[in-house]
């Protein structure tokens, strides 16, 4: 699988189109051979094979190559969307599947996620309170999700109201950073009641001053 995202990488190289190819003109390179080059790539990337393989390594979110299925599906032009969410439904706290599933224009797979995502984290194990967390480590994988999963809500109006409420409350100060960024691109009407008093208490329990700023801004 490694090997196929090289030769993409080669291929991408060789199809750019800048100025630098004129001064690798003048070292041995030729607009021959480049083109030479990047016929050899594009057979390589025309085998069937890697269609397979890379169909094969997205049906396992475990898989030390999944990355680079994804990006091979990608340049493949496979929609790998309905793959991923179907892992993520054997693993819910899965921040590698959640950082690609975001990545969708497509409202109702955005609302599919969030919808996923309030019944499957622990929203009230992960909303303990504020702390000053860095979020590191395999012990807070829920909360890398929700950190993930609050980059896609900004664009959603009133969309994911409980997730916003558990970023506030987290221990994990990214989340409680990503939260607020939510609430500063939706109008207020939009952010609900549990969240404008998860808002409220984190005025007074918050304990760093560039979140406190943030908060007085807000209210």
């Amino acid at each position: 699988m490694k090997h196929l995202t090289i030769i993409m990488d080669i291929a991408d190289f060789l199809d750019e189109e800048d100025d630098s190819w004129e001064a690798r003109y003048e070292h041995e390179w030729t607009p021959e051979l480049r083109k030479r080059y990047a016929s050899i790539c594009q057979q390589m990337m025309d085998d069937p094979q890697w269609m397979k393989l890379v169909e094969q390594e997205l049906h396992h979110a475990d898989s030390p190559h999944l990355h680079c299925a994804i990006r091979a599906a990608r340049m493949l032009a496979l929609d790998v969307w309905p793959v991923l969410f179907d892992q993520l439904s054997k693993h819910p706290v899965k921040p590698n599947l959640y950082f690609e599933l975001i990545r969708t224009e497509d409202e109702q797979r955005a609302r599919k996620l969030v919808a996923f995502a309030d019944k499957r984290l622990p929203l009230e194990e992960i909303a303990s309170g504020p702390a000053d967390v860095p979020g590191f480590g395999p012990e807070y994988e829920a909360h890398q999700c929700l950190g993930i999963l609050l980059q896609l809500l900004s664009s959603y109006e009133g969309m994911g109201q409980e997730l916003v409420a558990a970023g506030l409350w987290s221990p994990v100060t990214s989340n409680r950073h990503a939260a607020l960024h939510v609430l500063k691109e939706w109008p207020s009407e939009m952010w609900g009641e549990e969240t404008t008093e998860r808002l409220r208490r984190l005025s007074v329990a918050e304990t760093e001053e560039s979140i406190r700023e943030q908060i007085r801004e807000l209210l």
